[in-house]
């Protein structure tokens, strides 16, 4: 039997969206995974018989037995990943799916998602709370969670402690926050990203867009925000934060910062239960909460994110489910 890890190879951009498929490849190459590659492309403009001639190109090492994490969505369109299932299937593999994002978690869906997964032979989720809202939603095949992605990087930006600031900076997708057009509160905010269909609050200092490598020198040393708000007239992201574990927080406590988020995220409990940010029922706490902290809460804070940030530049998580699920579904006799 062999095992293989899927990528999509596609141009290189400033953002950092591909970061974590391309992680988890990485890690899965160390592991003694092999590597299935597809091409970044609109699938929808393929025939039937194009888009299985590419689908039985890309899998054709595969043979029967083996398995594959199919790492999802590729971002080619549902109806290639939903295509790529069933090649995986007639060929006999064990497929896992490892997710990136869900979309019956996000809310409207135009194809069964749900089918897709249950044809599988595991899921790999963002965290407790994706499992238990993609089994309430039907899901019936082994849910794993990983907790966090991990975040492969040889920058190292090591800020000294007294330079530390009860500030917040902002790194992602801006569009996505549109609490950012009116911050009224007295924190000050530094935000990295693109920005086209908001106007930034003059209050908001605007740093522009820069790639991965080159924003961990940029940081301020202070808390890093994760939080996503609904957008008037479609773009319902504040609920999904309650299941995906945002890539910025892995960002942010890899370059050595505590983490401000939502109570109810789906990665609360994670960052909670190891002390490495605050967690707030809404932005107007922020104030009053950054200012009720003393510097030995601060102290204790900086010293678990370093504990966190070195699991996740030594791909700790990624390799811990890899290791669960090959135990769950390749031994699933032997009992622990």
């Amino acid at each position: 039997m062999k095992r293989w890890i899927t990528t999509v190879v596609q141009p290189t951009t400033v953002n950092s969206v591909f970061k974590a498929k391309e992680d988890i490849k990485q890690l899965a190459i160390q592991e003694g995974y092999g590597v299935l590659s597809a091409f970044r492309y609109d699938s929808s403009n393929d025939a039937n018989n194009a888009l299985h001639a590419r689908i039985d190109g890309i899998t054709a090492p595969v043979a029967r037995g083996d398995l594959v994490v199919f790492q999802y969505p590729t971002n080619n369109g549902n109806r290639f990943d939903l295509q790529f299932i069933e090649h995986l299937r007639v060929r006999g593999a064990q497929i896992v799916i490892f997710i990136h994002d869900s979309e019956v978690l996000r809310g409207a869906i135009t194809f069964d998602e749900v089918g897709a997964f249950n044809r599988c032979s595991a899921v790999i989720t963002h965290n407790p709370a994706m499992a238990k809202g993609l089994a309430e939603r039907g899901v019936t095949v082994p849910l794993l969670s990983n907790y966090a992605f991990d975040y492969l990087t040889e920058a190292w930006n090591q800020q000294p402690r007294d330079t530390f600031k009860k500030e917040l900076v902002f790194a992602g997708t801006l569009d996505k926050s549109h609490y950012l057009t009116d911050w009224h509160f007295d924190t000050p905010l530094t935000v990295f990203g693109r920005h086209e269909t908001i106007n930034l609050d003059p209050r908001v200092h605007d740093r522009g867009e820069m790639k991965p490598d080159e924003l961990a020198f940029r940081l301020p040393n202070c808390f890093g925000l994760a939080w996503d708000s609904n957008i008037p007239g479609g773009g319902q992201y504040k609920n999904y934060t309650r299941f995906n574990n945002p890539h910025k927080i892995s960002m942010y406590l890899a370059n050595g910062l505590p983490v401000v988020l939502w109570k109810e995220a789906g990665m609360a409990p994670f960052v909670e239960k190891n002390g490495v940010g605050i967690t707030l029922n809404s932005l107007d706490e922020l104030d009053d909460t950054l200012a009720a902290l003393t510097s030995e809460d601060i102290d204790h804070m900086l010293a678990n994110v370093q504990t966190v940030r070195a699991a996740l530049r030594d791909g700790y998580f990624t390799r811990r489910v890899l290791n669960e699920m090959e135990n769950t579904i390749i031994h699933p006799e032997i009992k622990l």
